[in-house]
């Protein structure tokens, strides 16, 4: 009888032992049943298509032209300004004209020490944070996307010189109301196809500006949109010099999509094919100071060098913007065959449908127009 317990002892062990093998055995082919299972599944839910080249001109989500409208945010929104010149475009460029938000004493050639800017009317008002949330609405309603842009000067706007420069807002006023449209923008992103940066200069353009500069506060004004903007949406600068500035570039292959600001920066060109350098947009300078020394050794100056950064860098991020000229007859540079060289070598995904008619319809005369669309 001593012995039994020695005995029961031994005999467990192996059996336990063989219990756990065994266990695991089970689980393991369970586990690869599984998987092949899965497997399998995914694959009946995979659906193969193979798209044949089309020369129709359909609607195309997030690209070609833009219909433009602008907005004044404190007033109600005109629904019948969310549309679209032809059926088968379906982006609306739209400026959201904060004119009426800046300090009601400013002017020209006067810095004001003790400035005063205005809130954005709270949703339920009927203006400005309703007029942005129901221009959203519509573009749902409709089935468009949006290109959109924040500007505090617009029509009637004063010479864009560095000594007399647009009245545009400090970069306080800039936050605040960048955080006033954050949730809007959050909630809306489905109908948004990007975010250009605005708020400095006249048109928000870029090339000047009253209260933001130096460089420091530009930067902040990009870090503002990017903060708005919801992290999956791209936004959009008017000249490269700035972005390379403030986050380096051009992007590589292992930056892009990453969500990063760098990933997140695309270009709009609103002097498109205006002369040899595009109303400045292939510079290294403004309002006379220099932005970046990135083209300071390349191989025919500045102008090849900047072509070169857009090139490289649009591969990854949306481009758009509108043709310029202030001229009567259209540029060297509009011609068809050099168009659609730049349109090319600059990735665009979309521009402008009303401005320059002087180079849209040279497109036209000369044949390209239908390629372009």
């Amino acid at each position: 009888m001593p012995l039994l317990p020695g005995i029961r002892k031994r005999t467990l062990l192996p059996l336990l032992s063989t219990l756990v093998l065994f266990l695991s055995v089970v689980t393991g082919v369970y586990l690869v049943q599984q998987e092949k299972l899965h497997e399998k599944a995914q694959a009946q839910e995979i659906t193969q298509i193979t798209y044949q080249e089309s020369s129709e001109d359909f609607a195309n989500p997030e690209r070609g032209f833009m219909n433009q409208a602008n907005i004044w945010v404190d007033k109600p929104l005109n629904a019948g300004k969310i549309s679209t010149t032809l059926a088968s475009d379906s982006l609306v460029w739209v400026y959201f004209h904060l004119e009426n938000y800046r300090d009601p004493r400013d002017g020209k050639g006067v810095t004001l020490t003790n400035y005063q800017g205005k809130l954005l009317e709270p949703l339920g008002s009927g203006k400005g944070l309703d007029t942005v949330n129901e221009a959203f609405t519509e573009a749902r309603k409709k089935g468009l996307k949006l290109v959109i842009r924040f500007l505090y000067i617009g029509y009637g706007g004063i010479g864009s010189t560095s000594s007399n420069p647009e009245p545009d807002a400090p970069i306080e006023w800039v936050n605040k109301h960048a955080n006033q449209l954050k949730p809007l923008l959050q909630n809306n992103k489905d109908v948004i196809a990007a975010v250009q940066t605005g708020f400095v200069g006249y048109w928000g353009e870029w090339h000047s500006s009253k209260y933001l500069h130096p460089l420091d506060k530009r930067k902040a004004v990009i870090d503002a949109v990017l903060d708005m903007t919801p992290k999956d949406r791209m936004t959009q600068l008017r000249y490269p010099m700035f972005k390379q500035f403030s986050y380096g570039g051009p992007l590589t292959d292992s930056q892009a999509y990453n969500q990063t600001p760098i990933a997140r920066i695309g270009h709009h060109n609103d002097a498109f094919l205006r002369d040899a350098n595009d109303g400045g947009t292939f510079k290294s300078s403004m309002q006379g100071q220099k932005t970046t020394n990135y083209c300071g050794s390349y191989p025919g100056g500045e102008n090849p060098c900047w072509r070169d950064y857009l090139g490289k860098d649009t591969r990854f991020v949306p481009v758009g913007g509108e043709a310029g000229t202030q001229s009567s007859t259209p540029s060297q540079f509009a011609d068809c065959s050099n168009a659609l060289l730049q349109l090319g070598n600059m990735h665009w995904s979309f521009i402008h449908d009303g401005y320059s008619k002087v180079t849209l319809d040279h497109w036209v005369k000369q044949g390209c127009m239908p390629e372009i669309r």
